[in-house]
C-alpha cells in the first residue's frame, strides 16, 4: 500500500482554455507579462507541452512509488476521496 499520496489539483480552463486572438497574460506568480497570439497552433502547442508535464509528473511519481491522483477544481472534494477509497477497496 501507497502511503504518499499526490493530489494535482488543476483548474478546467488549465485542462481546456477558453482563449482566443491576441492577449496579454500576466504570470500570477511572477507578474511577468507577455503578448500572444491564441490560435489553432498555439492551441495544440498548449495542449500537447500540457500533456507532456502532466506526463512527467505521474510518471516520477509512479517512478517513486507515490500514489498519483489528478483532479479539476469542479470535482467536489468527497467525489474525489470516494473514487480513491473504492480504488483502494478494489485492489
Amino acid at each position: 500500500m501507497q502511503l504518499v499520496h499526490v493530489i494535482h489539483v488543476l483548474a478546467p480552463e488549465e485542462m481546456n482554455p477558453l482563449l482566443a486572438g491576441d492577449l496579454r497574460l500576466t504570470d500570477a506568480e511572477t507578474g511577468e507579462m507577455r503578448d500572444l497570439t491564441m490560435d489553432g497552433e498555439a492551441m495544440g502547442e498548449y495542449r500537447e507541452r500540457l500533456g507532456e508535464f502532466l506526463g512527467r509528473a505521474e510518471s516520477f511519481c509512479r517512478a517513486s512509488e507515490i500514489a498519483y491522483h489528478r483532479v479539476t477544481t469542479d470535482t467536489p472534494v468527497e467525489e474525489m476521496l470516494l473514487r480513491q477509497v473504492k480504488g483502494l477497496l478494489l485492489a
